[in-house]
């Protein structure tokens, strides 16, 4: 399940890389707590954002039996509609930020990570600073930054579902 989400050089991109965290990114993320840890439905689930400097869009994915479809997909649902919701966003989004900024250094102390890291920078922003830039507006992001962006691009109306089965 996805949705077309801004591209990199948006105002909505660091706020969206926030609320993709929160669903599904690593093992504390939403849903992997609702669909792996709670239900048992899924061994698999994730979310991730592709941006470039003309597109962007965010899925969450998760595998399971035939059996559990529905259920799965309306806890998936349910999780992006409550990213547009400031109570359940402040808990997390201390935690995704810490998360986001330690990435952000591992990738720049590592060898091959560090050009990739300038480059894509180049590429997108054309600024020597962008990556000190971007870590900032990481620093600064608000539940209100995150849950705004939520409810423009993640919202149901916006949602597509695409289910492959065996």
């Amino acid at each position: 399940m996805g949705a077309t989400v801004a591209p990199e050089t948006s105002s909505d991109s660091v706020p969206l890389t926030m609320a993709c965290s929160i669903l599904g990114v690593g093992y504390t993320s939403r849903l992997f707590k609702e669909l792996r840890e709670k239900r048992g439905l899924a061994y698999d689930v994730s979310s991730r954002m592709e941006q470039g400097s003309d597109y962007g869009y965010m899925v969450a994915s998760a595998s399971v039996k035939p059996r559990n479809l529905q259920v799965a997909l309306g806890i998936i649902r349910r999780e992006f509609a409550k990213l547009g919701e400031r109570r359940d966003v402040a808990s997390e989004l201390e935690k995704v930020k810490r998360g986001i900024l330690g990435g952000a250094m591992n990738a720049i102390d590592d060898p091959w990570g560090f050009p990739e890291t300038m480059v894509e920078h180049e590429i997108f922003y054309r600024n020597v600073n962008s990556l000190a830039n971007r870590i900032e507006e990481i620093s600064k992001m608000t539940v209100d930054d995150v849950t705004r962006a939520a409810d423009k691009y993640l919202n149901e109306e916006n949602l597509a579902t695409v289910v492959l089965k065996p």
